[in-house]
């Protein structure tokens, strides 16, 4: 088995778990509309959200 195909073996693996403790926004869907009402510009792009 090569390296790619290690990595996709090990992300199926993990993919659910990742779901489960990554993938609920909802504590943050206040903040998240929010921020996108502030985008001006329709179809962008955000790149990276910093905070300081």
């Amino acid at each position: 088995m090569d390296n790619t195909q290690k990595a996709v073996a090990i992300f199926n693996k993990m993919a659910d778990v990742y779901q489960d403790k990554f993938m609920d926004v909802s504590l943050y869907h206040e903040t998240l509309d929010r921020f996108c009402n502030t985008i001006g510009k329709e179809n962008a792009s955000i790149i990276e959200i910093y905070d300081r």
